[in-house]
This record gives C-alpha cells, structure tokens and sequence, in this order.
C-alpha cells in the first residue's frame, strides 16, 4: 500500500470514527501551529492563474463505505463550475482564510468546502475546513501540502447558494444536538445535586472519577457508607435520602449516566422490608416513589435479592405502576416496559 493508499484509508476510519462520535470530536483539542503560514510558489500560482475552476460541498462525516462520488475520499454534496467573477470570489475566500488564520488548529480534518483548479498541466484541489482551521492541497490526488486557514464560511456558502449547491449542516446539526444534551444534562444536575446527601457530594465534588461514572467501590465505598451513617443516623431517614436521589436522576431507568447507580449500590444493603416501609410512607413525593420503582425493576435489586420479590405488597406495585405510568418521558418505552414487568402482576 503507498502513501496515499493509506492515507485514504485512514481518511476512511477518522471520517467513521468521526461521524459516531462527532460531539466528542468537536471538542478535539487544539494546538499551536508554528511555522509559516504561508503557501508553496507553485501552490501560489496555481490558485492565482487562469484556469478552469470548480466548487464543491463536502460531507466530511458521510459513511466511508457509501458508494457516493467522493473528493479526496469525502463524499460530494454538489459542485458547480465557476466563471471567472465567481472564481475570483472563491479564491479570496481562500486568501481571506489563509490571511486569517489565528496559529491554532484542532486535532482534526473535516473539511466542507473545496476547490479544485486546473492548472499548468495539473489538478490542485484545495480542501477547507474551517471549523478545524486548516486547508490542505493535493496535486493530481496527492496530498502536497497544508496550511492554516480561519474565519468565516460565509462568502463561500453564500456563492454555493448562489449556484444551488447543496451546504453540509452536520456542524450545525451536531452543535445543536449537542446544545441539547448540554441542556438535559444542566437540567439532570438541577435535579440531581440537590437531592444528593452531604457526605456524598463530598465526594462528587473532590473526586472527578465520579462525575465521570467511576463509582466508588472496596474501601472508599464503605468509607462512603461510613460517612453516610455519620451524617444522617437514623436508617430510615438515609433510605429516604437515596430513594430520593435515586429518583432524581436524567430519567432513564437504563442508559443512565453511570454516577446515578451510586444509589442503588447504597440501597442494597438496607433490609428489603425497610425499604417498602418507607416507599410507603404517607404523603411520599415523587422523587421518592421514581426512585422506589427504578431501584425495585432495577437489575441490582433482581440478581442481589431475588428472593425479596415477594415482599413487595401488592398495594405499593400499584402505587409504583401508577407514578411510572403517569409521568416521566411517555416515550420511555424501556421504563414503562420495566415497570410493568415488575409491577403489573
């Protein structure tokens, strides 16, 4: 396999990789780009000359193994050729950018605008990502050298729409979702925090293992447990205490943040017969009765105490069913599924 063979291939992998984790990827890490910013004479001319050009879209987080027409390896949106006003157009946007650039660039390639020139005999193609501020130009489908490149895709999408080429909107798509994870997980916190006891949030706060889904466990988690009893001593007010947060969590009673099943590791070890008593207590709010339902269909209580099944009463497995039916996601077919598995007979 030559250089560019590989190349294309691991183009190949970083635009797979990239298209199921591009949340992660859009936080890739930067660095400072060190020596001059500037392009080769040849590369120079090329771009500058008279000749034929031609403006592309790009996907950058398409399927690699989608059979779609492709430049240098990512996929095409729509293409255009460009007389000679609306070439000038895109090459200034091409010079704006170099001009631009900022001395840093991101740990990755996703380039969504290109423009390929004809020239002295040759084919230069200049690839531009400007959400990873970098321009990379082939000659003839090898990749000759790169440069920084920054600012706006304005000009370039503006001429794109002009010409009825299609515009990639995976940044914006994966920003917006991203966006909204952010917001569900500002809201799980809202929720979360401060139903989480002292002695625990402790840890939360010191520990960023944690935060991450790294529960604690051997000795940290019985000095956790420790500490728990230290600060609330009377038991049935620190199985309240964990019904409630484990009821306060994003929502899902599977695919939750991992953090969230710090609850149920504490709830083990409590007597079942307590734990009912106190999901029954009168007045019990919803947070405790979620928390209550999730820790009784949860997949702990099932392997740890299969044999207290039976003594859940049949009035609070209709208590239970009848909080899960009537709030969180209606959407939630695993949780309602869970439930009514649980709960239902």
């Amino acid at each position: 396999m030559n250089k560019n063979q590989t190349l294309t291939v691991s183009r190949k992998v970083a635009a797979f990789v990239t298209r199921i984790l591009s949340i992660v990827l859009l936080a890739a890490p930067a660095f400072v780009y060190a020596r001059p910013n500037v392009l080769s004479a040849e590369v120079a001319a090329a771009l500058h000359s008279g000749g034929s050009a031609v403006l592309y879209s790009l996907e950058p987080w398409a399927d690699p193994e989608e059979k779609v027409a492709r430049l240098q390896s990512f996929e095409i949106l729509g293409q255009s050729p460009l007389n000679p006003s609306q070439r000038a157009n895109a090459v200034a946007a091409i010079d704006s950018a170099i001009a631009g650039f900022d001395n840093i660039v991101a740990a990755c390639f996703d380039p969504r605008h290109a423009l390929r020139i004809q020239a002295n005999g040759h084919t230069y193609d200049f690839l531009l990502c400007y959400s990873c501020h970098q321009l990379e130009i082939y000659r003839d489908s090898h990749l000759l050298e790169s440069v920084g490149a920054a600012g706006s895709p304005a000009a370039l999408n503006e001429l794109m729409n002009s010409l009825h080429v299609p515009l990639s909107h995976s940044l914006e798509d994966s920003l917006a979702s991203q966006r909204e994870q952010q917001k569900k997980y500002d809201e799980g916190m809202r929720r979360w925090l401060p139903a989480m006891p002292t002695s625990i949030r402790r840890v939360w706060d010191t520990d960023p293992q944690f935060r991450m889904g790294m529960n604690p466990h051997g000795k940290a988690l019985d000095d956790l447990k420790s500490a728990l009893q230290a600060e609330v001593a009377d038991r049935d007010e620190r199985i309240r205490r964990l019904l409630t947060l484990n009821g306060s969590g994003v929502g899902p009673w599977s695919g939750y943040p991992a953090y969230e099943d710090i609850a149920n590791a504490l709830l083990l070890d409590f007597p079942t017969e307590r734990i009912v008593t106190v999901a029954q207590s009168p007045g019990a709010e919803d947070a405790l009765l979620e928390g209550a339902a999730r820790y009784f269909a949860g997949w702990g209580f099932k392997r740890y105490h299969p044999q207290d099944v039976d003594l859940i009463p049949a009035h609070l497995k209709g208590l239970l069913l009848e909080h899960t039916l009537h709030s969180g996601d209606p959407k939630d077919d695993d949780r309602l599924d869970r439930a009514t598995q649980a709960f239902g007979s």
